[in-house]
């Protein structure tokens, strides 16, 4: 009768021994499993936190061709305005001179219409008088000229003047936002060391589970065959015994 309950337990230890074989295999298959998929899962955000680098990246880039086109044309227009600027005070200066000479000639041709009243029949005051008309006319339509052109000018530098500030203003702008996607930039890039760093040590430390998974198997496997095999023994025994005894 000790010897059957014997037998009994012996065969609950040995159906345990087979279950822990059973639960204990392929243990470093299902850890690599897991390991597998807690490395694709930190590979797809590392991936995820270099796309956002990238974007920045080329943002930065657009913004920097951006503002070299716009520091191109802003110095452009700044030239324009500086020429256009120039030749109004020019043409300022002209104009004065010119009325100045026509006052001068105003001024010569009434004297010599008042002397050529006087000496009637003096054909050199006559002439003389021709001759400061002729200038007078000359003078008039050279100021003509001149107004003409600087209204032309004044308009061309107003034009470039309005260009310049507009560009002085998407300048301040670009360079803000530079500024802040460097930031942006300076951040993703401290974001991805870090995640890169902590995804290798990851790697490695699932590697080293794995390892010790595969280590644990391979020893458990080993020992719980032995111990079946030295329970089934025992009950061979016990029943070699029964047998036997009867």
């Amino acid at each position: 009768m000790n010897a059957s309950v014997s037998v009994e337990s012996l065969e609950a230890v040995k159906q345990a021994l087979k279950q822990y074989d059973v639960d204990i295999n392929g243990l470093a298959r299902r850890m690599q499993r897991r390991a597998n998929a807690e490395l694709d899962a930190g590979q797809r955000s590392l991936a995820n936190a270099n796309a956002e680098l990238q974007k920045s990246l080329s943002e930065k880039n657009e913004l920097t061709q951006q503002m070299a086109k716009i520091t191109q044309d802003l110095s452009y227009a700044s030239g324009q305005y500086q020429q256009y600027y120039t030749r109004v005070q020019q043409l300022t200066a002209e104009i004065v001179n010119l009325k100045n000479e026509l006052a001068r000639a105003y001024s010569e041709l009434d004297a010599m219409t008042a002397q050529q009243s006087r000496e009637e029949g003096n054909n050199n005051s006559a002439s003389a008088a021709a001759a400061m008309r002729d200038q007078i006319g000359r003078l008039n339509q050279q100021l003509a000229n001149a107004e003409r052109e600087r209204a032309a000018t004044d308009q061309k530098r107003a034009e470039f003047y309005t260009r310049r500030e507009t560009l002085t203003t998407q300048k301040g702008v670009c360079e803000e936002k530079l500024r802040q996607v460097q930031t942006v930039i300076a951040r993703r890039q401290d974001k991805v060391i870090r995640m890169r760093r902590a995804f290798d040590q990851m790697k490695r430390d699932l590697q080293d589970c794995v390892n010790a998974a595969r280590n644990l198997e391979y020893a458990s496997a080993g020992a719980a065959n032995r111990n079946i095999n030295a329970v089934q023994r025992c009950i061979n025994s016990i029943e070699k015994y029964l047998n036997t005894s009867l």
